[in-house]
């Protein structure tokens, strides 16, 4: 049998795994808690009349600001609703993933087994949006995530040492 390759005492593959999934879960938590903090504060900035008079005394001092005038003449595409519910969702995401990562790195096998039924989940979703409108990044996502749904059906478990409640055939 040949030796496999480690990195910090994991295999290769698993390294790349994990940071494929906790470098998006990090990004996904930073922009679900930024669109929750920009949606809330730009809540409070218009319940509180701030960004009106804001944009009232930019007009007073300069009538043709452009940009002051766009914002007065542009709706934005989210409502405010819309906007949170979208922040929740890509925060809840990235939560799942970086715990899908560390679950991964401290070898549970309890963790693989979740990791699989959202991986599966979160897969057939995209794999519907792709039938629905194809497009290359959406087909290379999907790819990726069947992938690592692929390496941990398959390939972990000769790395996991788990109970035979926590294989998944």
């Amino acid at each position: 049998m040949s030796e496999t390759r480690t990195i910090l005492g994991r295999p290769w593959s698993l390294v790349l795994v994990v940071l494929y999934k906790g470098i998006l879960g990090t990004v996904e938590v930073l922009f679900g808690s930024a669109m929750l903090a920009v949606t809330l504060g730009a809540n409070y900035l218009v319940a509180s009349g701030l960004a009106q008079a804001i944009i009232n005394e930019e007009l007073s001092e300069d009538p043709h600001d452009l940009f002051m005038h766009w914002l007065l003449t542009h709706n934005f595409p989210l409502s405010h609703s819309t906007a949170l519910g979208l922040g929740a969702l890509a925060l809840g995401l990235g939560l799942a993933k970086l715990f899908i990562a560390a679950g991964i790195w401290f070898r549970s096998g309890r963790m693989r087994s979740v990791s699989l039924l959202i991986l599966g989940f979160i897969g057939a979703i995209g794999l519907g949006a792709l039938i629905r409108s194809f497009s290359w990044f959406k087909l290379l996502t999907v790819g990726l995530d069947l992938a690592v749904l692929y390496y941990l059906w398959r390939v972990l478990p000769h790395y996991l040492k788990t109970s035979p409640l926590d294989r998944i055939p």
